[in-house]
């Protein structure tokens, strides 16, 4: 950061000289040596050693990140989890009871045999987190081509919840076939994540 940029908290008349000296930026003033070795380069009479050292003082507080105490900062972790705290269930009782829910930030791999329901599981939680809520979409990306619009408006019909009226308008699908359209599909949610982040 210029020297500049922290006027008036610095006199520009001492920024003047200091600049003159070589020292233009928060980096030159803070790394450049001791206050003893600073106040040997500028002109005799300009500046005390400690005014020199409350101004070296001013710029590290002007430039720094303020300080974050780790009980703060968990404790804050914890509230955000607790305010966007969304247990969804699949329906399946037993497989509920077992895993605890499926959400929170957890990550599951569902596995088994061609034709045993783990696509329709899935298609559950995801309908259910829908109907849940209001402000969440859903990608999904259909591996195969066996989608079905049908079959997925008529459990999203099944279904109560805040969210329910617009299921299907907040469930998004995307053929991948190959693992190329996977990853470009997945950077371009990471980059419109970051830009909705940004503003």
């Amino acid at each position: 950061m210029r020297l500049h940029s922290l006027i008036p908290t610095i006199p520009s008349d001492f920024v003047n000289v200091l600049e003159a000296c070589g020292i233009r930026t928060d980096t030159d003033i803070l790394f450049s040596g001791t206050p003893i070795d600073i106040l040997q380069r500028l002109p005799p009479g300009v500046v005390s050693l400690a005014d020199l050292k409350t101004y070296i003082g001013l710029v590290a507080e002007s430039t720094s990140a303020r300080g974050i105490r780790g009980d703060e900062l968990y404790t804050e972790e914890l509230q955000r989890r607790r305010d966007h705290d969304t247990d969804i269930t699949c329906g399946v009782a037993e497989l509920d009871t077992l895993v605890s829910g499926f959400g929170n930030g957890r990550v599951f791999e569902i596995s088994g045999d061609r034709g045993s329901g783990k696509t329709s599981l899935v298609l559950q939680i995801a309908l259910r987190l829908l109907t849940t809520c209001r402000d969440v979409s859903v990608l999904w990306m259909d591996t195969t081509g066996g989608f079905s619009a049908e079959r997925t408006s008529e459990i999203a019909q099944q279904l109560d919840g805040e969210g329910s009226s617009t299921v299907l308008e907040r469930l998004q699908v995307s053929l991948v076939l190959n693992i190329e359209t996977a990853h470009a599909l997945l950077e371009d949610i990471e980059s419109s994540l970051t830009v909705r982040m940004l503003d």
